[in-house]
């Protein structure tokens, strides 16, 4: 399901060497570096993007992850709402 959301892929290769050490690694791969001063900004960057841990991460813990530090207030289920 993860690799659904994230469009992602698997590729088998001849070779038992990465990616990155492929010659021409450069045509198709891109590094980001972040600087650490910067991460606060560009998580809140993403943020207003609308790049969320739950659409990358889509299983239960990241969405209540999720909801625990966006959320404005707290609920309670009791033994009598369920």
């Amino acid at each position: 399901m993860r690799v659904l959301v994230q469009s992602g892929a698997f590729t088998i290769h001849a070779s038992g060497s990465s990616l990155d050490e492929h010659p021409r690694a450069q045509d198709f791969l891109a590094r980001f570096d972040i600087p650490a001063a910067r991460r606060v900004v560009f998580k809140e960057e993403l943020s207003a993007m609308g790049a969320r841990r739950s659409l990358l991460f889509p299983d239960l813990h990241n969405l209540a992850r999720e909801l625990a530090t966006t959320g404005t207030q707290s609920i309670k289920i009791t033994e009598r709402q369920l």
